[in-house]
């Protein structure tokens, strides 16, 4: 599930609410770990409906669990007597419900014990497996932004030809356009692959495939059909940004 923040500014700001699979599995009742590839929406809990309801407004909090060994800037969630351990994880623009128990001041199982023996044991932070969804998750949400978007930018460009137009597309900032020549249409697609990333997240996985299908659905072999420019609407390539280039006829 994503949320837009403006925290850290425009869709950079978008963020990834996630429960990890061992809290699913072990913490939280009436959930399993296959509850994972389901939106975090759905899910039941209490403690979930309140993770989404405020980590969507705002990714951290104000009480730490600390000291912590392994982990760092781990706040508290309260729903309740429930008391849930949260994780900003910035490079990934993700936030994961890490964990989650009851709380009972002085109990040998209260909530903050519990979460700082899972950080003990270096089981409290998101897996290998955690990640593989949330990239699964990304890639989806970027592959949907960018088929939503495409047609509405495609339109625009004809309507401004030559001039290019420029628009982000799931914090990857992109300029396209359309120049109609001799019954033909030369596409222009201009991607900004570096720079953008600095303190934030990086692009999901296979978006350059993506952003080829969603504004060359024309093109059936990438390889002999999508061409590489130097320039876009009259300008230079900018410092870090590729342009392609495509020709539909008709």
């Amino acid at each position: 599930m994503a949320h837009n923040t403006d925290s850290d500014g425009g869709d950079r700001g978008r963020l990834f609410l996630r429960v990890t699979v061992r809290c699913l599995d072990e913490d939280l009742d009436g959930t399993t770990a296959s509850d994972a590839k389901r939106p975090v929406e759905q899910l039941e809990p209490d403690l979930v409906g309140k993770f989404v309801a405020m980590r969507s407004q705002d990714p951290t909090g104000t009480e730490k669990v600390q000291p912590l060994q392994n982990a760092q800037e781990v706040y508290t969630l309260h729903a309740g007597r429930w008391r849930g351990a949260t994780w900003h994880d910035r490079e990934n623009n993700a936030v994961w419900l890490l964990a989650g128990r009851l709380h009972r001041s002085g109990a040998p199982d209260d909530a903050y014990p519990y979460f700082k023996g899972l950080d003990a044991d270096e089981r409290l932070l998101p897996t290998e497996g955690d990640y593989e969804l949330l990239f699964l998750a990304q890639a989806r949400s970027f592959a949907n932004d960018v088929m939503d978007q495409a047609p509405s930018i495609i339109d625009e460009a004809r309507r401004r030809s030559p001039a290019e137009v420029e628009a982000v597309l799931g914090a990857v900032p992109i300029s396209v356009a359309v120049v109609a020549e001799d019954g033909m249409e030369f596409v222009y697609l201009a991607v900004m692959m570096s720079g953008w990333t600095e303190d934030g997240p990086e692009p999901p996985a296979n978006w350059t495939a993506i952003l080829w299908a969603a504004f060359f659905p024309w093109v059936t072999d990438p390889v002999t059909e999508i061409g590489m420019e130097r320039e876009i609407a009259g300008r230079p390539a900018k410092d870090g940004e590729l342009i392609y280039a495509s020709i539909r006829e008709g």
